[in-house]
């Protein structure tokens, strides 16, 4: 996404050369080579224990962390492996969009029209507000040491993150839309004067 968006922004009249059926399929490939590579470290970092006690969850799914916690045995490396792992794509991941976010906004600052700035932010808002929620969260969710680790404050971080954001994301960006923006604007009218 904010491959795209940078694409969008600082190269639009090149976007379907550059975002090509190539690169987007690159893109998906490497994506799943990654996502596909990390589930094989966090299963074999919980196979790596044992497990002797409880197998309930109490949690919202089956997170790393809470799996690991149930074991009975010392899971001090296993903790330490799944923080630096978590920590590494969560430093790439952020990386990779406040370099894309620099750009644009750079490229934005440019135009010389104050209409053409407005359409351009807007035109990124809705996606930096949903990068922003998403990563917050699970920076506070994977990043912190586990002398910190809370059960009921992960899970209510843990259904922010995959049920709310999911849920406000189509109201983030049908924001955009000038007939929502009339919709909304009508029924705030209707409710202000009732």
């Amino acid at each position: 996404m904010a491959y795209d968006r940078y694409v969008a922004v600082c190269n639009p009249l090149l976007y379907h050369v550059v975002m090509n059926r190539r690169v987007c399929i690159l893109l998906v490939t490497i994506l799943y080579t990654i996502s596909l590579v990390l589930s094989i470290v966090h299963t074999s970092n919980a196979f790596s224990v044992s497990f002797c006690g409880s197998n309930k969850i109490s949690h919202f799914y089956c997170d790393p962390l809470p799996v690991l916690k149930l074991s009975c045995s010392n899971i001090v490396i296993n903790e330490i492996v799944l923080t630096a792992v978590c920590f590494a794509v969560l430093l790439i991941n952020v990386t990779a969009v406040f370099l894309s976010y620099t750009y644009i906004i750079s490229t934005i600052l440019k135009i010389r029209s104050s209409e053409g700035r407005r359409k351009a932010f807007s035109t990124c808002a809705s996606h930096f507000i949903t990068v922003t929620l998403y990563f917050g969260s699970l920076v506070f969710l994977h990043v912190f040491p586990s002398s910190h680790y809370s059960l009921n404050k992960n899970r209510f971080v843990a259904v922010g993150y995959t049920m709310v954001i999911p849920m406000v994301n189509p109201m983030i960006y049908s924001l955009r839309n000038n007939d929502v923006k009339q919709a909304v604007k009508k029924v705030m009218k209707i409710k202000q004067f009732s």
